[in-house]
């Protein structure tokens, strides 16, 4: 597949200006937009350095000098790089830039349109609810966040190949199915029963947005789940996957194994993952990225591509 062009007009995603107060998370995504964004494609740590108004940093030309003078050591700068190498290390093959061996940029991969990472980063800085106009019709940022956590969900138990299923819950279902039929679906992909202790009114999903798990050959439902759920908005810290409440009044099924998911486009600083996977197992911008670096079905390939060109404005 060809690169896209490089934006030539006004973005509709523009990352505030860089903070010293910022945490490393804020700043890291801020150079990687950079890189994708500038000319060049380098992410300098100089250029942030500036931003951040960080003592030492000077402009050649106005000091009669051939080169910039460096930046002074900081430990803010420290902390960005250590998080970029971090996610480059997570993220593997997936990762859509080249970290410096120096350590003081990053530059954009020749691929980095086809990478799933570039499309999580951009989506975690706009507001996912809203249709997106690209080249191949309106996308629907949440909808493709979550269509690519099913193939997460999936490829983290082994992937369809190895016996792995994961069936698409969230509301609007692909199908255009209801909750009803949608749940009546799910009880019979797990061998399981619909309960009837209540007639669903106005649920779309009831919290459940992606539900994988891993049978055996014996077709017993007794096996190890994830129940997902999707969050895209700031606000994704409120949510907590309930898999119990929703088991104990839609659905029944012979196994306790089931695990709370978050999928999130973001990267979660210390603090935040700690609290989160207290609770839940967490799927953030990395793990999603290194269990999905490609997105295989062409035409969510293709609205992906589009989606990732509308926001860079090309």
């Amino acid at each position: 597949m060809g690169r896209a062009h490089l934006p030539t007009r006004t973005m509709p995603i523009t990352p505030h200006t860089p903070r010293l107060t910022d945490d490393s998370i804020k700043l890291a995504d801020w150079l990687e937009f950079e890189a994708l964004t500038s000319a060049n494609g380098v992410g300098a740590l100089l250029e942030l350095a500036r931003q951040l108004g960080i003592a030492g940093v000077g402009d050649a030309e106005g000091e009669g000098r051939q080169e910039p003078r460096q930046f002074v050591d900081h430990p803010i700068l420290d902390e960005v790089m250590g998080e970029i190498e971090h996610r480059a290390g997570s993220c593997g093959a997936g990762y859509p830039f080249e970290v410096d061996a120096g350590g003081t940029s990053i530059t954009r991969k020749a691929n980095w349109t086809d990478l799933n990472y570039t499309n999580l980063l951009l989506i975690s800085f706009i507001d996912c609810k809203n249709a997106v106009p690209t080249a191949h019709g309106n996308a629907y940022p949440a909808r493709l966040f979550e269509a690519i956590c099913v193939i997460a969900a999936e490829n983290y138990l082994g992937g369809r190949t190895h016996g792995a299923r994961c069936f698409h819950f969230g509301s609007p279902r692909p199908n255009g199915s209801g909750f009803s039929d949608a749940l009546q679906n799910l009880a019979e992909a797990l061998q399981g029963r619909r309960l009837g202790e209540l007639v669903p009114d106005a649920e779309k999903d009831d919290g459940l947005d992606v539900f994988a798990w891993r049978p055996f050959a014996d077709q017993r439902c007794n096996f190890v789940c994830l129940f997902g759920q999707c969050a895209t908005g700031y606000n994704w810290p409120d949510k907590n996957p309930e898999p119990l409440q929703f088991l104990d009044v839609w659905l029944r099924i012979e196994t306790n194994a089931v695990n709370g998911v978050l999928f999130v486009p973001f990267t979660l600083t210390k603090t935040d993952w700690t609290k989160k996977s207290r609770a839940v197992v967490v799927f953030d911008r990395c793990r999603i990225t290194a269990l999905v670096p490609l997105i295989e079905h062409v035409e969510t390939q293709q609205l992906v591509r589009a989606l990732v060109s509308s926001l860079l404005a090309t």
